[in-house]
């Protein structure tokens, strides 16, 4: 199973998750990959950014995962319920 991480800021930061290296991450996968999980633990960030990453979630055709390790807030909110399933334990964030 394939993985990618959003453990940051969305947005075009230093140190943030763009909407471009998000694509790239995907791209990195290969055509083959059936599933994803994407690992998330971030404070939300760029609007405009985030809808572009949960574009691609959306339109990806392998069965995606979204795992929330920490948090998953604001516009990371928005990000995971565009996966397939959700999983997030007691503790975790989602809001």
């Amino acid at each position: 199973m394939a993985s990618v991480r959003i453990y940051e800021a969305i947005g075009l930061g230093e140190g943030e998750l763009s909407a471009k290296a998000f694509k790239t991450a995907l791209d990195d996968l290969g055509d083959g990959v059936k599933a994803i999980t994407i690992h998330v633990n971030s404070q939300g960030g760029s609007v405009i950014e985030g809808i572009a990453i949960a574009g691609m979630i959306e339109r990806h055709p392998a069965r995606v995962t979204a795992l929330i390790e920490g948090g998953a807030l604001s516009i990371a909110s928005y990000i995971v319920m565009k996966a397939d399933r959700v999983v997030m334990s007691d503790d975790a964030w989602l809001m």
